[in-house]
């Protein structure tokens, strides 16, 4: 659907399982942000035909709802293709209305998540595996024997 920088499909075995640097994760936001921006706008536009289909179903009105449900058809497998993608890119979702994304890494031998959202400039947060909260990236070296993940 969106392909990588280059043009090329991105390679899903190679990068499924990958840890990013925060240099890699910034590089990759170039395609990432484009994906994240479908899926916020497509998520809304899910959401509103949602509303759509249940008022036309309490009102009866076959015609609305049939069309209604048929758009969230498509909708639905928009989202799945972008998921899809994200997925190639080797980064997860992990919120649907601010766009937030994960990009999993190491931190001296510590699995994290860089953690990015929809309308910053760069990657600047990371967040535990288990850990929803979001913490700025100087404070990876204020954690015990933890170094910021560096560009190899």
């Amino acid at each position: 659907m969106y392909g990588n920088q280059t043009g090329t499909d991105v390679d899903t075995q190679d990068v499924a399982l990958r840890n990013f640097t925060i240099a890699d994760a910034n590089r990759a936001l170039v395609l990432v942000r484009r994906i994240v921006s479908d899926v916020v706008a497509q998520y809304a536009r899910l959401l509103d035909m949602q509303e759509t289909a249940e008022v036309a179903e309490a009102q009866g009105a076959s015609a609305q709802l049939s069309a209604a449900r048929q758009e969230l058809l498509v909708l639905s497998s928009r989202l799945r293709d972008c998921l899809d993608e994200l997925e190639s890119v080797g980064v997860a979702l992990v919120d649907w209305v601010s766009g937030a994304v994960d990009f999993p890494s190491v931190v001296d031998g510590r699995e994290i998540r860089l953690n990015w959202k929809l309308g910053e400039p760069h990657v600047a947060h990371w967040r535990g595996v288990y850990d929803e909260q979001r913490h700025p990236l100087e404070t990876l070296n204020n954690t015990p024997g933890a170094t910021a993940p560096h560009a190899n």
